[in-house]
């Protein structure tokens, strides 16, 4: 087995500094996200609960319209805690809690295993410049965005290591067709997918068309090693559904009618909300709907003007959020609210349709979140100067990854277009998961765009692409190598690593 080809994109930096720089920055990243607390809200109680459920009774609770497949790898962590995390009920307090505490540490240990990956990747695509490099390396290893969720009992820290991870195994299979590759990259791509439902057609979408063409690159060779990767993609949803109906006799573990999914409680009013624009504040305000009588969201002027058509709108609307608040949520406050929802998006097709769905999507990876690992170190509410800081700094860090990943992407395209859509162009190594990453973003956004369009108020928790940063960084890698080839008489970058492709260490070619 060989390393990766000398001459090609390996930065000027020798054996013995890049194994120090590398673990330096691991350990300092580690130290770092360590330090903050596990925290325990929201969603977090419901995959506990399921998870003691399924520890005390042997099987699953009944289904609901969100996934509790979470909680299958979250009860092992809270079996080894002990009698008390099984058994007693988990209090109501987001800081100290020894389950979120457990998870915290195996969700960073995760995270620092993908950046590793990415590291070693950016090894092979960064500029050859040392400075230049240096600063990438930095960057990549440094980023909190990544580790967004990691102090958070959800699954999307590591449904973004499964996916991440997954994909680059089935890049490197294309270099040696090796079946274990395959294999264990549709096994994580299934994982990914058994964690958060919502990424099982981007998971089909990237696995499925790959295996096609390593097949194609590689020959009939290949045919049973695709084969392994579906079936072990399809087995951790499988397992979920066989594991529901022994304990429930029925296979879904995800029920869309359920009273938990609020399309299917309160339709009429998520049409309506979804016809307008949503800030992040709003949506805090609006996109959560209360009983209480003290809920924002029964107080028509709290509404912003491009919620309603005009002012006649502006009044049925106060009408209806009184008998709401009077005698609750019923048939005829929802038709109320889906009729002007209707003129509403009869006046602003293209608003409800389009702009707003599009500004929600963009906002996913636009915005400032990203940084929660390190503003729990500095105290969660109200945030100090420093969270601010770490807030405006992260959204910085995003925007110059955002333009370089557009460069890349740019790189990437062009030499797919000038080889006129050559099959080794698109899966050999390094650039083969440069598509790959592309693709997974492109795929994630449609996906973002449609959620937007049919469901509940608005899709604007930006958990819901953190999974897709790696790929994005993936792709940045790319646009900053080369951005400093093209600045550098010495540059190789990025440009070489696309023109001289390179081996993925521990891969034959």
């Amino acid at each position: 087995m060989s390393g990766a080809r000398p001459g090609a994109a390996l930065p000027e930096i020798g054996r013995r500094s890049w194994l120090v720089l590398f673990l330096g920055l691991l350990a300092l990243r580690a130290v770092i996200l360590l330090i903050g607390p596990g925290i325990l809200n929201g969603d977090g109680f419901l995959y506990v609960g399921a998870a003691q459920h399924f520890l005390q009774h042997g099987q699953m609770p009944p289904a609901t319209a969100q996934s509790r497949s979470f909680s299958v790898l979250l009860a092992p962590v809270i079996a080894s805690l002990g009698h008390d995390a099984i058994w007693n009920a988990v209090p109501s307090r987001r800081l100290g809690q020894p389950i979120a505490e457990a998870m915290h540490v195996v969700q960073v240990l995760f995270d620092l295993g993908l950046v590793a990956l990415l590291m070693q990747f950016y090894r092979m695509v960064g500029p050859r410049e040392r400075w230049a490099f240096v600063i990438g390396l930095a960057v990549i290893a440094l980023q909190p965005i990544t580790a967004s969720w990691s102090n958070f009992v959800v699954p999307d820290s590591l449904a973004t290591f499964g996916l991440f991870v997954g994909l680059y195994l089935l890049a490197t299979a294309a270099i040696d067709g090796a079946l274990w590759r395959l294999a264990w990259g549709g096994l994580l791509l299934g994982i990914a997918a058994f964690l958060r439902i919502d990424l099982l057609p981007l998971a089909l979408m990237l696995i499925v068309p790959w295996c096609l063409l390593v097949l194609l690159r590689r020959g009939r060779a290949m045919v049973a090693g695709g084969a392994v990767a579906l079936v072990l993609f399809a087995a951790p949803i499988l397992g979920m559904m066989a594991l529901q109906y022994a304990g429930q006799g029925d296979a879904r573990y995800v029920v869309a009618s359920a009273k938990d999914n609020p399309n299917a409680a309160k339709p009429g009013y998520f049409t309506w909300t979804r016809a307008w624009l949503l800030t992040p504040n709003e949506f805090h305000d609006f996109a959560f709907p209360e009983d209480d009588a003290g809920w924002r969201g029964f107080a028509v002027e709290n509404y912003p003007a491009r919620a309603f058509v005009n002012d006649a709108a502006r009044a049925d609307v106060a009408i209806i959020l009184r008998e709401w608040q009077t005698g609750g949520y019923t048939p005829a406050v929802d038709a109320r609210f889906a009729a002007v929802a209707g003129r509403l998006r009869t006046a602003r097709p293209l608003q409800a349709l389009v702009t707003v769905p599009a500004a929600r999507t963009a906002q996913l990876w636009g915005n400032p979140d990203g940084g929660v690992a390190l503003t729990a170190i500095f105290g969660l509410s109200p945030p100090p100067l420093v969270s601010r800081l770490v807030a405006v700094t992260v959204l910085l860090l995003k925007v110059v990854l955002s333009l370089f990943a557009l460069i890349g992407s740019w790189v990437l395209m062009r030499r797919v277009l000038a080889s006129r859509f050559a099959l080794g162009t698109i899966v050999d190594w390094p650039q083969g998961l440069g598509i790959l990453s592309l693709a997974a973003l492109l795929g994630r956004g449609a996906e973002m765009f449609a959620l937007n369009l049919i469901y509940a108020s608005a899709v604007m928790e930006s958990r819901y692409v953190i999974e897709t940063w790696p790929c994005l960084i993936v792709l940045a890698a790319f646009g900053y190598g080369a951005t400093i080839a093209r600045f550098s008489r010495r540059g190789v970058g990025a440009a070489a690593a696309l023109d001289e492709p390179n081996s993925p260490p521990g891969v034959a070619r």
